[in-house]
């Protein structure tokens, strides 16, 4: 395997019952206190500079023996509930960039069960999720890692455009969208325009999925003001509109 750069994005924390709001909203409204990794059981003479848990994953991940043969890129995105005890549970794949790298960082974050300080809602302990996206690149720095993940992106962006728009091959385009998303997973854009060839192709599931991750993500439920697409073209605009409609 080649050099593995582990890097922060983001982590999003919600409570339950309220996955949909964005974290600064959740705090401000429940005054919530998040679930932290307490590092309990973990390695001395971290970074205490740095984030506690980032540094697991990365030190984790970095020594999976597993990982060896594996050569691909691009960033992966999380779910897990760290429940009213501070176990983890419940580890979703977002966005996958391969079952092995999967595996590693899931092998990862179970370990951490019990390590956590969980949430608190008010006076009481609660559930919460924590999303948190790492990028895999055989890059040797951040910099390097963005431009290239960047260009990657613009390149596959522009030959599922001209597959969707001009050749209307929507299988096509559609692949050339998930390896848009493969680099950046929080294109708002992407995953419309995704949901839109879902929908086309009869993936109607699939569509809604990422229709859901867009609102989630942008907090629109109306198309990207700077896509306009034909109604008449793809009856995929009109099944968006429709999942917000009262």
């Amino acid at each position: 395997m080649k050099t593995i750069l582990v890097m922060l994005i983001a982590i999003g924390l919600t409570l339950a019952g309220n996955a949909q709001e964005k974290m600064s909203r959740t705090l401000e409204r429940m005054d919530v206190i998040p679930a932290q990794f307490t590092g309990t059981q973990y390695i001395a003479n971290t970074d205490q500079s740095a984030d506690l848990f980032m540094q697991f994953l990365r030190s984790s991940i970095s020594e999976d023996n597993k990982l060896s043969a594996v050569n691909y890129e691009g960033t992966e995105v999380v779910k897990f509930t760290v429940t009213e005890t501070g176990e983890v549970k419940d580890i979703r794949f977002v966005n996958s960039v391969c079952v092995q790298i999967d595996n590693a960082i899931a092998r990862a974050i179970e370990s951490t069960s019990g390590m956590w300080k969980p949430a608190i809602k008010g006076d009481e302990f609660g559930e919460c999720y924590p999303e948190i996206s790492l990028c895999f690149s055989h890059k040797t720095g951040n910099v390097e890692t963005q431009e290239h993940f960047i260009n990657q992106a613009e390149k596959h962006y522009e030959k599922a455009s001209q597959q969707m728009f001009v050749d209307q091959n929507l299988k096509k385009a559609e692949r050339n969208f998930t390896e848009v998303l493969n680099y950046m997973p929080y294109d708002g854009s992407t995953l419309y325009l995704r949901g839109i060839c879902r929908y086309e192709r009869g993936n109607t599931e699939g569509a809604i999925d990422d229709w859901s991750r867009f609102t989630e993500i942008t907090g629109l439920t109306a198309a990207p003001p700077e896509l306009v697409l034909d109604e008449k073209q793809f009856k995929g605009v009109e099944a968006f509109a429709s999942l917000y409609k009262k």
